[in-house]
C-alpha cells in the first residue's frame, strides 16, 4: 500500500476519508431526534467494523450505528443521482444513460 493502491480487500478506513463530517451527521441526526418524540432519545455511533449491516438500530440501547461504509455508499447513491439530474435537466445524453 506504499504507493497508494489498495492490495486484495484491504479497503482504506472510512473515517480518514470522511474526517469533519461526523459533526455535520451528528447534528442532522439530533434536530431530527428532536423534532420526534422517541424517548429515550438515541443516541448516534459511528463504526467501522466491516460488516454486513451498514446501519444499525437497537431500540433496547437507544441507539443507532451507522458504518463509514454505508456513509460512503450513501455519499456515492448521491452524487451518482445528482450527477443524472444535471444531465437531465440541462438535456445531456450519455451513452449508457446516465
Amino acid at each position: 500500500m506504499e504507493d497508494g493502491t489498495f492490495v486484495g480487500d484491504t479497503l482504506p478506513n472510512f473515517s480518514d476519508l470522511f474526517i469533519g463530517y461526523d459533526a455535520r451527521i451528528q447534528a442532522i441526526f439530533d434536530r431530527i431526534v428532536a423534532a420526534s418524540s422517541i424517548n429515550p432519545p438515541p443516541k448516534l455511533k459511528f463504526s467501522e467494523e466491516h460488516s454486513s449491516m451498514l446501519f444499525k438500530c437497537r431500540p433496547s440501547e437507544a441507539s443507532v450505528t451507522a458504518d463509514w461504509h454505508g456513509i460512503a455508499s450513501l455519499c456515492c447513491h448521491h452524487q451518482y443521482h445528482f450527477s443524472v439530474f444535471t444531465k437531465w435537466a440541462t438535456g445531456v445524453q450519455s451513452s449508457c444513460g446516465a
